[in-house]
């Protein structure tokens, strides 16, 4: 089943939260991506469609703010939340 570019960046957005959470709480080693598809309540099978590895979703997830390359995309969760709280 195909989603929306949208649904995409926030299956994402949810994939990098639940991460950040986790490695937060249990270090990166002590985490699976399975875990980490469970706390974000998605298929395993759904994460190689986001990242190309855990490595790459640990430097994702642990960049200094949060951004990431998918911010780019305007219709991106966090992109929209920037956009509402930038100054004028």
């Amino acid at each position: 089943m195909r989603v929306s570019r949208q649904k995409a960046a926030e299956n994402r957005e949810r994939i990098i939260d639940a991460a950040g959470a986790l490695f937060r709480e249990k270090g990166f080693d002590g985490i699976g991506v399975a875990d980490i598809m469970k706390a974000a309540q998605l298929t395993h099978g759904g994460f190689y469609g986001h990242f190309a590895s855990k490595d790459d979703l640990v430097a994702q997830a642990s960049s200094g703010d949060g951004a990431c390359s998918h911010e780019l995309d305007p219709m991106s969760p966090r992109a929209r939340q920037r956009t509402l709280r930038s100054p004028a």
